[in-house]
């Protein structure tokens, strides 16, 4: 019972610390008081019981942790100390509770549940320290009153600077959406500067020569370059590019086909080059045309997330990434490191972990300075975040030599926390594909057990705090949502459906680490038109999935013979539940690809893709995610 009042007061802590109140001069004012006493009636609970060793240890831990954090980050305020102390104590409390439950149970089964049990904990317990980097990452923003490095960029413009060149790669591309880019391009205010549009291996004459005719049209600062026969896809043409830019250019600036600037993107970032030491320069995302569709409203909120929590805490640490568009590149260092990778999906995290390694530093800035276009089909969504997600597994593969301490590691200029940072992006999905790929034979094992035996009986106190910490965790989560990426309720149901129903796709192209390299598929940027049940071929993994867990479930339902059978059954539909995301998610957005066929003033009209022009083709650039942050900046 005082473990229990323990954990109950922990979490009650971090569901109020989490929300976020009004704005003061020394930073947000965030419940600290109730926090701090939530807190205390937690410790306090616990040193009543002091022939409980669990729940006084978890006290002191959490009392020491506390103290500790509080000295060592003065720029978190006092809620934010709580919930980032809370948060590990509380999972690894569940952890020990939970083995101490399950161990001598488990004991009770056959040999092959024992070693699948054994191999599930094990990788949880490799998986637990990045998941838990993980939260902290996307947490942070509602923890600190400033941050060390400015989150955005001071109002300084300049329209006489280094050297622009800027990069516009495109493949089989719409030609009004390409010329539209362009067109933004030619309104910068910034003096001196190119453009370089490299069209690689597009076909159809039909779609490139009127980028070509536009170009001339726009004057000699506009070149346009046309090759077939090309390799490496994004990162192959970006090279080509390199090797036609002038080697006066000081900075290479590189903008997607679909990415529409605002006339200050080059006279803004190229401020911070005023610094040497600057290698490169990534300006968050964001998306337009979203609005009146209620899929990608989701899709739109669910980007904006790594926006404004992920890259906004990375970039406190020097550790920031390019993000494929909208970033400037120093041309020497670009050069230095030998140019873009043509072996990785994800060209730009590469090129940014490269960079970072050679000494440069590095920064993100959390201001939108253009627009893009999201998938309109989920088969075109889940494409383009196995991509995103392959690419950083692909890096850990070949780069982790770097992120061995110091005595053992590939020589390079990274501190500790640049390699934390870095190794993590990877590792995330890497470590999550094997957990997860041991989940399914776990679940076939427990069903087994569960059915032979008639007497197993469910701990009340451990499965109500592990509902507590779900809904503490959901809270948090809900907060950033709200009051960081700013999105309604409805949004972030909405953002949330769309989160699941990548849940597949995402475990499993972390697999990338393991076996190495993956096609490399680009997003289309033409209308596509609704194919009813059709759409369902793009969900079809996840389809089969859910018929899987749904049938587990319903076994251990029927064939139940104690209360912890009927709970093993009740837990598989929650994986069940968020594989049936997917094919619900394909069916959403094909209905709103037909709502907006039928109302056409109502949405953004993009081009109609021609006849013989694949949706999808071995070459693009991948647009990634925005956001729209509403962190706390210290300049």
């Amino acid at each position: 019972m005082l473990a229990g009042s323990f954990l109950t007061a922990v979490l009650f802590v971090r569901c109020r610390a989490a929300r976020p109140g009004r704005a003061s001069a020394s930073g947000p004012v965030v419940w600290g008081g109730v926090a701090a006493g939530g807190a205390v009636a937690g410790v306090a609970s616990c040193a009543a019981g002091v022939a409980l060793v669990w729940p006084l240890a978890m006290g002191a831990l959490s009392i020491s942790a506390y103290a500790l954090l509080r000295r060592a980050t003065p720029r978190l305020h006092t809620a934010g100390h709580l919930m980032a102390v809370t948060g590990p104590v509380v999972r690894l409390a569940l952890v020990g509770w939970w083995a101490a439950i399950a161990v001598p149970l488990v004991l009770r089964a056959a040999w092959p549940v024992v070693a699948v049990a054994a191999v599930w904990v094990v990788l949880g317990l490799l998986r637990l320290p990045s998941a838990l980097l993980d939260a902290h990452l996307t947490q942070e923003v509602l923890c600190r009153r400033s941050w060390r490095r400015p989150t955005r960029l001071s109002g300084a413009e300049t329209v006489h600077g280094p050297r622009i060149c800027v990069h516009v790669p495109c493949h089989a591309e719409p030609p009004d959406v390409v010329m539209a880019t362009l067109d933004a391009l030619a309104t910068q205010r910034y003096q001196d500067f190119e453009v370089l549009v490299i069209d690689n291996n597009t076909a159809d004459p039909a779609l490139w020569r009127p980028v070509q005719d536009h170009c001339d049209r726009l004057g000699p600062r506009f070149r346009f370059l046309h090759v077939m026969g090309l390799t490496g896809a994004k990162a192959g043409a970006l090279n080509l590019a390199l090797e036609q830019t002038d080697s006066r250019v000081e900075v290479i600036a590189v903008v997607d086909a679909d990415y529409q600037v605002r006339p200050d993107f080059l006279s803004r970032l190229a401020v911070p080059f005023a610094d040497g030491r600057t290698g490169f320069v990534q300006a968050r995302h964001d998306y337009r045309g979203w609005s009146a569709s209620g899929w990608l409203t989701g899709c739109y909120y669910e980007y904006r997330l790594m926006y404004s929590t992920y890259l906004v805490a990375r970039n406190a640490y020097d550790s920031a990434l390019i993000a494929g568009t909208l970033c400037l590149v120093r041309h020497t260092a670009l050069r230095e490191v030998g140019g873009w990778a043509e072996w990785c999906g994800s060209e730009d995290s590469e090129l940014a972990l490269r960079i970072t390694a050679a000494g440069w530093r590095s920064q993100y800035t959390d201001t939108a300075f253009g627009y893009g276009l999201i998938p309109e089909t989920f088969v075109g969504y889940r494409r383009q975040r196995a991509r995103w997600v392959s690419g950083p597994a692909q890096e850990l593969r070949h780069y982790w030599r770097l992120f061995l301490p110091r005595p053992w590691a590939a020589p390079s200029r990274l501190d500790a926390r640049q390699k934390m940072l870095h190794a993590h992006h990877g590792a995330r999905e890497a470590l999550r594909s094997l957990h997860m790929a041991a989940s399914l034979p776990l679940a076939l094992a427990a069903v087994a057990f569960a059915r032979k035996e008639s007497e197993l009986q469910v701990d009340g106190a451990a499965l109500g705090a592990t509902l507590l910490f779900a809904v503490a965790s959901l809270t948090q989560r809900w907060n950033v949502f709200r009051y960081v990426v700013g999105a309604s309720r409805i949004a972030v149901l909405r953002a949330w459906a769309a989160q699941a129903a990548l849940d597949h796709v995402c475990w499993t192209a972390g697999f990338a680490f393991w076996r190495g390299r993956r096609p490399w598929l680009r997003t289309s940027k033409f209308t596509n038109r609704p194919c009813g049940l059709g759409a369902l071929a793009g969900a079809l993994p996840e389809l089969l999935m859910t018929l899987l867990w749904l049938a587990m479930a319903l076994g251990a339902l029927l064939s139940a013979r104690s209360p912890l059978g009927l709970l093993i059954g009740c837990g598989l539909l929650l994986p069940a539940g968020r594989a049936l995301a997917a094919p619900a998610a394909a069916l959403y957005a094909d209905r709103c690809l037909a709502h907006a066929a039928r109302h056409p003033d109502t949405a953004e009209p993009r081009p109609r893709r021609r006849a013989g022009v694949p949706a999808a083709v071995s070459s693009d650039s991948p647009a990634r995610q925005d956001n729209h942050a509403h962190a706390r900046s210290s300049d």
